[in-house]
């Protein structure tokens, strides 16, 4: 056998390349990134109940896993001052278990990077679960598991499996037409298919609907449904939102804030806006609305100059900007699976609408607002309403 040579790569590098080195493997280490573990760990799961009860169990074992390793640093480091350095074995052996020290603390670190991830998601839940709740979401997420795959087997084969079509029968689901007439009405309406989550957060409930999509007319063509986020800051209220616009598939994530009111034709005209405009590149589209303040200005913010920033003008034109403000825009949903999670912070100089516009505007994405679209702007406390 060939002696190892020993002056060769890693035991030749310098000081300096073995520390950045070091830093490099530092940085890697999170088996999952957070993007992950919110797509496809906790967002596997079809039910809110259940999604939370996956959170939390990673969370556990996450928990429990640096709990132990941190104490088993602590064994081997008595185990260390145990050996006799001057015995040449036990010296080799306290070198070995120097090095186990530092796997032991690169794998600590990746452990805690997917806890604190996980520990995010938690707080973002709007309920926190108990036993019974998901005792009682337990058939409901079964039942949508089972006729999801059974979609799955339309698709890909024309039949539903023998195995699928038995967890439906167990499940008490014998009659299979309307599962399989899905099938017929999807080949029917995928060309120019559309599907649109509309996300309102909210302080509380909306007990009694959104007036804010009072008189908004939505195409036949697009396939919609409303989602209100509620009693979450705004940038976790956000978070939750683009989660539920992924896990329903949607093409488009659609956000009008309760106090602004768009004008009927805004949703058409975004929608339409924006497949036009990513034919050509990556955008997100938003409309006008004014601040709720004296003088008149837009929300949204363009560069006007090197350095220079100001409101987007109210000129009836399209334009770049800078941030796109959230109170009526329309969001590709892949700019979310190009996007790391977490997509929105509210930082100590950065509302959520610029910390995600920045990542936006990095990850090669156009941001336009067409100012023909002007959308009212109501004050909550007064009802003063600015246009």
């Amino acid at each position: 056998m060939e002696p190892l040579k020993t002056d060769l790569v890693p035991f030749s590098l310098p000081e300096s390349e073995r520390e950045e080195l070091n830093r490099a493997f530092d940085e890697i280490q999170m088996f999952r990134t957070p993007f992950e573990l919110a797509s496809f760990v906790v967002g596997a799961y079809h039910t809110e109940e259940h999604q939370y009860a996956h959170c939390v169990l990673e969370l556990s074992n996450a928990y429990d896993a640096l709990r132990i390793a941190k104490l088993g640093m602590q064994k081997k480091f008595l185990e260390m001052e145990k050996l006799d350095r001057n015995d040449p074995i036990a010296a080799l052996d306290y070198q070995i278990k120097e090095i186990e020290q530092e796997q032991l603390r690169r794998a600590m670190l990746g452990k805690f990077r997917e806890f604190e991830a996980l520990y995010q998601m938690w707080k973002l839940f709007p309920k926190k679960y108990t036993r019974e709740d998901l005792n009682a979401a337990s058939k409901d997420e079964l039942v949508r598991r089972h006729i999801t795959q059974a979609r799955h087997d339309l698709k890909a084969s024309g039949r539903i499996s023998v195995s699928n079509r038995e967890g439906l029968r167990v499940l008490g689901i014998t009659d299979l037409s309307q599962v399989e007439a899905e099938q017929v009405e999807r080949r029917y309406l995928e060309q120019g298919r559309c599907r649109v989550l509309i996300g309102i957060p909210t302080e509380k409930k909306a007990e009694s609907g959104f007036p804010c999509l009072k008189g908004v007319f939505i195409p036949q063509w697009v396939e919609w449904r409303v989602f209100n986020n509620y009693s979450n800051k705004v940038a976790d209220a956000y978070n939750f939102i683009v989660r539920e616009a992924l896990n329903d598939q949607a093409d488009f994530l659609i956000t009008v804030e309760d106090d602004t009111y768009p004008p009927p034709d805004a949703i058409t005209r975004l929608i339409e806006m924006v497949r036009s405009e990513n034919k050509k590149g990556k955008c997100a589209v938003g409309a006008w609305y004014p601040k709720r303040e004296e003088p008149r200005q837009g929300v949204h913010i363009v560069l006007n100059g090197y350095n220079d920033r100001g409101p987007c003008p109210d000129d009836g034109k399209v334009h770049e900007v800078y941030t796109l403000a959230m109170g009526c825009s329309v969001y590709p949903t892949q700019m979310f699976r190009e996007i790391e999670y977490p997509w929105f912070k509210t930082t100590g100089h950065l509302s959520q609408d610029s910390y995600f516009s920045q990542l936006a505007r990095d990850a090669g994405w156009k941001l336009l607002v067409d100012t023909s679209l002007k959308c009212k702007h109501i004050d909550r406390t007064t009802g003063r309403v600015f246009e």
